[in-house]
């Protein structure tokens, strides 16, 4: 056995849940409101035999490693190592040398922390900090919860403090507090500066960031941390650590430019907040963001720089599907000057966030003039590169058709230039824009119902065939696995097809052991649980269902083979080609046959 299954065997996820949220058993399954988003009536559900978890409101689902990962934003190797030690597993894996290594990190940038820390609170030397830090509006108490410090401006103050405390010079050198230059000598990475201090998702201290109290031309207003394997900065969101919670509890995450936003919305109530630290958001930082909501609003500097930078971090946030607003903030340069003015009036800035292809329609317009040849022009390419990035179609479309109305040009004209622009973007990105799902707008509608149908169906039928296994043969008798159009179901029903064909017998417990992969367990977990609720009935009700959703599965692809035939056949007759449209006419006959007798 496995340890991921030996940990499974020995925990139970009722106990695990049950750490988080109260959760009450309902028939076969136990029942509790969604930790991951709010929710008056319960609708997450927990199979205890299956040890599995789904809520059919936000349709997350998946198991007990999934969910301590979900709800503590963790990867999969840290929910291992928490889930092993609760279940006295120990990991054969787990290499002691990278613990040790991580370990002594660990405990040089904390000791760093804290001398810093005490540094900026009674220091003669800290004079200036402190009084920065009033004049930006901080106080004691906001100083202390963030952990903010002071370094020194001599060159080896730290290091010295440092080799007291018994760590080495390597120690320093690795943990990125300590420089070595091409002479071999050292010095302190940080100097008169500010420090503010950075925390992993655990609240572990990781590095830090110094921010120059000078006017100094010749020195980096910033100095952060360098890459460490404690610390890899395009996987770092300031302030994360405090603010998943909040930001769960609101499903909305304010993303800002600087830390001083961040401490400054923090210290006003609004504790949703995290930072970029000044540099775009890269699919790492989103990815870690989207674990906690699919809504973020971006409130960066109002300045040109400002409003490039949030054009640059939307991109990624729309390839993770999240759902993206820019914050207009009014009265100040940046949401730290802001929020001192009017924190009501950012507030309602929040609230009206508009979504960022508003924002971007509205502000391109006063950039460019869409009244003249040359601004159309300027203004639809701006546009068009950044509708290729979202991910719905109708959304897509609703957008094509406001631009074509604002510019005045054909809509058919500006879906070529899409076209394009969608073109260049998988080749540049590598991404996958939805660019063959624009399509006019009387066929959306129709286009979106087919899509989804399948899925339920399919879902269904999935439910069905885990609460009866013993239904499968009938269904492999008389459904064929191309009427299935959904990659992801037409395939698992061939592994349970190739299964079956072996063994002659298919059972729960075979299915979990032989043919589910935990990825199934997580992307299929509605249907697992849903199965749970189909026990309670009968065996011939369920029989019925199954053949209602193969005829429906059975119609619904004939249908689809009949609108492409018609396409193809007015592409044979445009192009003339006879024998080619009399066997597609025949093909069409034949469909519409079969049609009819399914009716």
């Amino acid at each position: 056995m496995d340890q991921v299954a030996e940990i499974k065997r020995r925990l139970n996820i009722i106990d695990l849940v049950q750490e988080y949220v109260p959760i009450k058993k309902v028939g076969t399954n136990w029942k509790a409101r969604c930790p991951f988003h709010q929710e008056k009536t319960p609708s997450f559900m927990v199979s205890e035999d299956k040890q599995i978890w789904h809520c059919f409101g936000c349709n997350e689902g998946g198991d007990m490693f999934r969910f301590l990962q979900k709800i503590e934003g963790l990867e999969f190797p840290e929910a291992l190592r928490i889930l092993a030690a609760k279940a006295h597993v120990t990991l054969s894996r787990w290499d002691p040398k990278m613990h040790t290594q991580r370990t002594r990190l660990l405990e040089v940038l904390t000791e760093a922390a804290r001398w810093y820390h005490e540094t900026l609170l009674s220091a003669p030397e800290a004079v200036r900090a402190r009084a920065y830090a009033r004049e930006r509006g901080m106080t004691r108490e906001t100083v202390e919860d963030f952990y903010l410090g002071y370094a020194k401006e001599t060159r080896q103050t730290l290091s010295q403090h440092m080799l007291t405390k018994r760590f080495s010079v390597q120690d320093l050198i690795d943990a990125g507090l300590l420089v070595k230059n091409d002479h071999g000598e050292t010095y302190d990475r940080f100097r008169g500066r500010l420090i503010f201090t950075l925390y992993d998702l655990q609240g572990e201290v990781v590095g830090f960031a110094g921010r120059l109290l000078t006017q100094r031309t010749d020195l980096a207003k910033y100095v952060n941390s360098p890459e460490t394997p404690v610390y890899h900065k395009s996987r770092f969101v300031y302030h994360l650590h405090r603010a998943k919670h909040e930001i769960r509890a609101k499903d909305a995450v304010i993303v800002m430019e600087g830390y001083m936003d961040v401490i400054t919305a923090y210290q006003a109530g609004i504790k949703n907040v995290v930072a970029s630290s000044g540099t775009a958001l890269t699919r790492e930082q989103i990815h870690l963001l989207g674990r906690y909501t699919k809504n973020i609003f971006f409130a960066f500097d109002t300045d040109a720089a400002g409003k490039e930078a949030t054009k640059r971090a939307v991109i990624p946030a729309l390839a993770a599907d999240m759902r993206a607003r820019v914050v207009l903030t009014r009265g100040g340069k940046d949401p730290d000057e802001a929020i001192r003015k009017d924190r009501d009036a950012f507030l309602h800035a929040v609230e009206s966030a508009p979504a960022f292809m508003d924002y971007f329609c509205d502000t391109l317009a006063s950039t460019y003039d869409p009244s003249t040849v040359d601004g159309k022009k300027q203004y639809a390419q701006e546009i068009l590169s950044l509708l290729v990035h979202l991910p719905d179609m109708v959304e897509q479309q609703h957008y094509l058709q406001a631009l074509a109305e604002r510019v005045h040009v054909d809509e058919r004209i500006l879906y070529e230039k899409f076209i394009h622009f969608a073109a260049r973007a998988n080749t540049v990105a590598g991404s996958t824009p939805q660019t063959s799902s624009v399509i006019p707008s009387a066929q959306i509608s129709a286009q979106s119902q087919l899509l989804r149908t399948p899925n339920v169906l399919l879902e269904r039928l999935f439910a069905c065939i885990f609460a009866f296994p013993k239904t499968f043969p009938f269904i492999i008798d008389h459904l064929d696995p191309e009427w299935m159009r959904v990659g992801v179901f037409q395939e698992l029903y061939k592994r349970l097809i190739i299964y079956y064909t072996h063994h002659q017998d298919v059972q729960w417990k075979q299915i979990v052991d032989n043919v589910l992969t935990p990825e199934d367990t997580e992307r299929f977990s509605r249907m697992i649980v849903e199965s749970q609720e189909l026990l309670l009935q009968d065996e011939r009700v369920i029989m019925l269902e199954i053949e209602q959703i193969i005829a429906r599965l059975h119609r619904n692809y004939i249908l689809e083979q009949l609108t492409s035939l018609k396409q193809d056949i007015a592409a044979a007759e445009q192009r003339r080609e006879t024998q080619k449209l009399s066997e597609l006419t025949h093909l069409l006959r034949d469909y519409t046959q079969k049609l009819h007798q399914l009716s």
